[in-house]
C-alpha cells in the first residue's frame, strides 16, 4: 500500500513540475494567452513594471526571473510606453531587473512576492533609472574681445564643458557696470571706457572665463573707429 501511495506522490509531484515549465514556456511563446493556460493550472498572474526616470522617446529592457522547482526561468522584454508585463504563476517570488542606459544609473532589482490574494491577479511595480552626474570640467565665454557702441548690445556665448554637464547655470557679471551692463550673455554699452565681462559656473568649484568690452560713443562722424 505505501508503494502504490510513494508512486502516486512521485507521479504527482511529476507532473506538477511538468505542467509549471509548460506554462512559462507558453508565456514566452503566446505571451497573450498564458493567463488563461495559467488559469487552468491552479492560477494564473500577470506581474506588470513601469520604468520612471528616462526620457519619453527612449525604452528599457527588463528581465523577469523566477525559479519553480529548481528550475530557472528567465525573459527579457522591451517596455513600450514605459510598461512592461509578464505572466506567471502565484507562489514564491520573482525579480525584475532593467537593463543598461547609457548617461543612466540602472535601478536596482526588485523582488516581488507572489502571494495569492483574492481577487488580485495583477502586480504593478516599478523600476526607477537616475541619470549619471556629469560634473563640469570648465567654460568657455565667445567672442573674448569685443566693441560696441553706447546703447547698442552684443550677444555673448559661454560653452559648458563637457557639453552634457549636470549643471548649466551659469551667471554673467559686469566688472564695471557704468561701462556695460549683463543680462543672460547680452552686453549693453552704457558708458565709455573698458571692462570685463564674466561668466562664472559653480559645480563643487567655481569656473569662469571673460571678455574684454570696450564702448565706445560717436559725438563726430570722425570718431568712427
Amino acid at each position: 500500500m505505501s508503494n502504490i501511495s510513494s508512486n502516486t506522490t512521485r507521479r504527482f509531484n511529476a507532473l506538477h513540475i511538468f505542467v509549471l515549465v509548460a506554462i512559462f514556456m507558453i508565456t514566452a511563446m503566446f505571451p497573450g494567452s498564458a493567463l488563461k493556460r495559467a488559469d487552468a493550472a491552479g492560477g494564473g498572474l500577470t506581474v506588470e513594471i513601469t520604468v520612471f526616470g528616462i526620457p519619453s522617446e527612449s525604452e528599457a529592457s527588463v528581465t523577469f526571473y523566477k525559479v519553480v522547482e529548481d528550475l530557472p526561468y528567465e525573459i527579457t522584454k522591451q517596455t513600450t510606453d514605459h510598461v512592461v508585463s509578464f505572466t506567471t504563476t502565484f507562489g514564491g517570488e520573482c525579480t525584475g531587473s532593467a537593463g543598461s542606459i547609457p548617461g543612466y544609473n540602472k535601478p536596482d532589482p526588485i523582488t516581488i512576492p507572489l502571494t495569492k490574494i483574492k481577487g488580485q491577479f495583477v502586480i504593478r511595480r516599478s523600476l526607477t533609472y537616475v541619470a549619471e552626474y556629469i560634473r563640469v570640467e570648465s567654460i568657455d565665454v565667445h567672442p573674448s574681445v569685443i566693441r560696441i557702441l553706447k546703447g547698442f548690445s552684443e550677444l555673448l556665448k559661454a560653452d559648458v564643458i563637457p557639453i552634457n554637464a549636470s549643471v548649466q547655470n551659469v551667471v554673467w557679471t559686469s566688472g564695471d557696470t557704468n561701462i556695460a551692463t549683463v543680462a543672460e550673455g547680452v552686453v549693453s554699452g552704457i558708458g565709455m571706457g573698458i571692462t570685463t565681462i564674466t561668466a562664472t559656473i559653480t559645480d563643487g568649484p567655481s569656473y569662469t572665463d571673460s571678455c574684454d568690452v570696450s564702448v565706445f560713443e560717436i559725438t563726430d562722424v570722425s570718431d568712427i573707429p
